[in-house]
C-alpha cells in the first residue's frame, strides 16, 4: 500500500515538470559550453542550476524567506582573521542553521511537500550534502579542492582552500554542529598552512559515530 502511494506520488510529480525553451546571445552560450565541459554536466543541468541558485537567492518567498549577503573570499579572509574564537562559533552556528532550513525546505521540495511521501533519507546525507554543495567548486566554492568519505562509523572530511587558517577554525566550529546533529563526535584532525603562501591552509578532520 505504502509503496503504491509513493509511486503515484512519484508519477504526480512528474507530471508537473515542463520544457521552457530558453535563447541566449553566442558569448553567453559559448560560456555556457565551457562550464559544462568544466563540470562534467549537460547544458540542460547547468542551466536547472542556475535558474534555482536564481530564484533560491533573488526571489522573495515571504514563506520560506532567505536573507543571504555575497562576500568575495577577500572580505571574508579579514573576517576570519580578526574575528576571535567566540565570533567564530556565533558565524558557525549561524551558517549551520541556516543550512538546515535550507537543507530541509529543499527535501520538502524533493518529496512534493509532503513528508509521509519518502523515507527519511540516512543523517550523513546531510553532511555530504554540506560537503557536495557548499564546500565544493561545484556549490559554494569555499575550498579549491573537498574530499568527504564514510566507512562504517568513521566519516572523514578533507579539503584545501585559500582563505586561511581561521577559515580551517570556522570549518571545525561549523562540522561540530553538523557532526552532533548526527551522533558523531570529533575524534582527530589537522589543519596546516602553507609555507609559501599563508592563505592557503588544509585541513583533515576524523570523525566517529558515538556508541549507542
Amino acid at each position: 500500500m505504502a509503496d503504491s502511494r509513493i509511486e503515484n506520488n512519484k508519477k504526480d510529480y512528474a507530471r508537473k515538470e515542463i520544457t521552457i525553451s530558453v535563447r541566449f546571445e553566442g558569448q553567453d552560450a559559448d560560456v555556457i559550453n565551457e562550464c559544462t565541459e568544466l563540470f562534467g554536466i549537460s547544458r540542460s543541468e547547468l542551466i536547472r542550476k542556475a535558474a534555482s541558485s536564481y530564484i533560491d537567492l533573488r526571489v522573495s518567498n515571504p514563506k520560506y524567506p532567505n536573507p543571504k549577503l555575497f562576500f568575495s573570499h577577500n572580505m571574508m579572509l579579514i573576517l576570519m582573521e580578526t574575528a576571535p574564537d567566540e565570533t567564530l562559533k556565533k558565524l558557525a552556528k549561524q551558517s549551520y542553521e541556516n543550512g538546515i532550513r535550507d537543507y530541509e525546505f529543499f527535501q520538502l521540495l524533493g518529496r512534493n511537500h509532503s513528508l509521509e511521501v519518502l523515507p527519511e533519507p540516512d543523517p550523513e546525507d546531510e553532511v555530504r550534502s554540506l560537503v557536495q554543495n557548499v564546500f565544493s567548486e561545484r556549490g559554494q566554492n569555499w575550498f579549491q579542492k573537498v574530499h568527504f568519505s564514510q566507512k562504517k562509523d568513521t566519516i572523514i572530511i578533507a579539503g584545501r582552500h585559500i582563505m586561511g587558517e581561521r577559515f580551517s577554525v570556522f570549518i571545525r566550529f561549523l562540522l561540530e554542529y553538523y557532526m552532533e546533529d548526527i551522533n558523531y563526535h570529533y575524534e582527530s584532525g589537522m589543519i596546516r598552512n602553507s609555507k609559501s603562501n599563508r592563505k592557503t591552509s588544509t585541513l583533515r578532520f576524523i570523525y566517529k559515530r558515538n556508541e549507542v
